[in-house]
């Protein structure tokens, strides 16, 4: 990875990658202009800019944690071991590598956790080809921040090879100009503000003015204890809590077709309650 001030480079930023943003190019932060500012509503009142966001992939942008939930058990079961997905629920937070160390400590599956974990990432990468695909309405949402000029990240906790594969599938990998996974952080997990402020690092945008978008509660309550305004996206079949997503977040939405640029713009900074 080689960062230039900040510019973001890097996934995106291949001559194949740049033929396919909107407008043959690739956004950076330094597009943008330093526009860390408010802007004018046409009533005379302000209104935040968004300079830049961060996307969690799946549950975000990938309507993936249905598989992701039940990877766990079904490996485990081809190991003889017996678990219902709730009893592998505390994993959800930890990085793909750090659940295969804690299952290969509790039940011994596999030679290593390194072996346990390429045979997870296997059955994953054939999921995301298989069965995943994004949320409805995605493609125009993140269609619409690009052409605002807006530089847009990946910030997850999957592998980077599944997570560089899974945009790539479903034609969102030209959207971002990079991914940051818990690998580029020393495997902290979202229960720290680690790769959110890593995914900033490489905007080179202003944290009150860039954006998180997550569906995991603790990440959301992370992302906004940090400081950043937050979108959470609850969806009927997660299982998340919405009124401690309420509580942890800027906006909630049920879908993309709620969110638009506007709306973002209408959240006046920090306001610490959600809309």
């Amino acid at each position: 990875m080689v960062l230039d001030g900040p510019r973001c480079v890097g996934y995106a930023d291949t001559p194949d990658a740049r033929a396919e943003r909107p407008g043959g190019r690739i956004v950076h932060a330094a597009d943008c202009g330093e526009r860390i500012r408010s802007v004018p509503e046409a009533t005379g009142g302000m209104r935040m800019d968004i300079t830049g966001a961060i996307f969690d992939c799946d549950g975000t942008l990938l309507d993936s944690m249905p598989y992701w939930n039940s990877l766990f058990p079904r490996v485990a079961a081809r190991h003889g071991i017996e678990a219902s997905k709730e009893e592998y629920a505390f994993l959800e937070s930890l990085s793909l590598l750090e659940g295969c160390r804690m299952l290969h400590g509790r039940f011994g599956i596999g030679e290593g956790p390194e072996e346990l974990f390429e045979e997870h990432l296997s059955l994953a990468l054939d999921f995301y080809e298989h069965d995943v695909r994004p949320f409805a309405g995605v493609r125009g949402f993140l269609e619409t921040l690009a052409a605002a000029g807006i530089p847009l990240i990946v910030a997850s906790s999957t592998p980077k090879r599944a997570v560089r594969r899974a945009l790539e599938l479903h034609g969102l990998g030209r959207f971002f100009c990079d991914i940051v996974t818990s690998e580029d952080t020393g495997y902290r997990d979202k229960e720290h503000p680690d790769i959110y402020l890593e995914a900033l690092r490489r905007l080179g945008t202003g944290k009150k003015t860039t954006w998180v978008f997550e569906d995991a509660p603790f990440a959301a309550r992370t992302a906004q204890d940090e400081g950043f305004p937050v979108v959470a996206l609850l969806n009927d079949h997660d299982g998340r809590d919405p009124v401690y997503m309420r509580e942890h977040s800027d906006i909630l939405v049920t879908s993309y077709a709620e969110l638009s640029l506007e709306r973002l713009q209408s959240v006046p900074a920090r306001m610490g309650r959600c809309m």
